[in-house]
């Protein structure tokens, strides 16, 4: 029984890894294009990458990561918004301190960002979003 709930928690990580990376790829291949492509500033280009990336994560983590179907829309998208919220001030706070304080390349900063963040979510997501 105990080990079952480990191969539980451990399937949902690698499906939270699996759904974040391709989030996290989302996110950063908006943002450099934006920056690149139109001389966006990397945070603007942040947030309107950070909203698509949102719909990737959610989706992913209902559907698959955390398999909640029954419940998932009803109570799991207003939960999800305020963890999606938070990470995002987290992400957003982070790359600003990331860029400006250490001086970070931006897609270095960025990297170290979908890094760290993810772990807040995967926690808050899996005990309280999808729970």
């Amino acid at each position: 029984m105990v080990l079952n709930k480990y191969q539980t928690l451990l399937k949902q990580l690698i499906r939270f890894g699996i759904v974040g990376c391709i989030a996290a790829m989302v996110n950063m291949l908006i943002v450099i294009l934006l920056v690149e492509q139109f001389a966006w500033h990397p945070l603007v280009a942040n947030i309107l990458a950070f909203l698509i990336a949102f719909q990737v994560s959610y989706f992913g983590h209902c559907y698959w990561s955390f398999s909640n179907r029954t419940v998932c829309h009803k109570h799991s998208v207003p939960r999800f918004l305020i963890v999606a919220i938070v990470s995002f001030i987290l992400n957003e706070g982070l790359f600003y301190l990331f860029l400006t304080v250490l001086n970070l390349y931006y897609v270095l900063a960025l990297f170290l960002v979908l890094i760290i963040v993810p772990t807040f979510t995967f926690i808050n997501s899996k005990w309280w979003a999808f729970n």
